[in-house]
């Protein structure tokens, strides 16, 4: 496998116009230091060091087997963590609508724009818009106030 990539390689420079002097600048987040920083490599180094991360022919990944595989998790992983005597961790609750609606729009979607009270529901209409239900009550309360008064 090493030797078709180099003959690749050989190839892209002969008939490519790609040559070997020119150097290959690598750009990476360092991690440790928290920066960015770049890394300037001769073309067959950087490919070689790229060629080491290619799994052998037939190499099965060994995540997808033995207690992390998706059939056995759930019955193992707790036999696992008893063997390591630690402690499972909970799965976190998936917020709900009205959580996800006062993080993204800052609303509380249970409170009336109009009154301010606190919303039930009751039932749905199909087929209006919000503006349209919005004007239609406030021409309701138009016409209550003015039968008041």
């Amino acid at each position: 496998m090493i030797g078709d990539t180099l003959n690749a390689h050989r190839y892209l420079r002969q008939n490519c116009g790609i040559t070997v002097e020119e150097p290959v600048v690598h750009h990476y987040y360092d991690h440790r230091t928290g920066q960015h920083r770049q890394q300037t490599l001769p073309q067959e180094e950087m490919i070689r060091r790229y060629i080491s991360y290619i799994p052998a022919r037939h190499f099965k990944i060994v995540r997808y087997y033995g207690f992390l595989s998706n059939r056995k998790r759930r019955v193992l992983l707790p036999k696992v963590y008893k063997a390591l005597e630690m402690t499972a961790r909970k799965k976190p609750e998936k917020p709900g609508f009205a959580v996800l609606m006062k993080g993204f729009l800052r609303t509380d979607p249970y409170k009336c724009i109009l009154c301010g009270d606190r919303l039930f529901f009751t039932s749905a209409q199909a087929g209006k818009q919000a503006m349209k239900l919005l004007s239609e009550r406030l021409d309701n309360l138009e016409k209550k106030r003015g039968l008041l008064s």
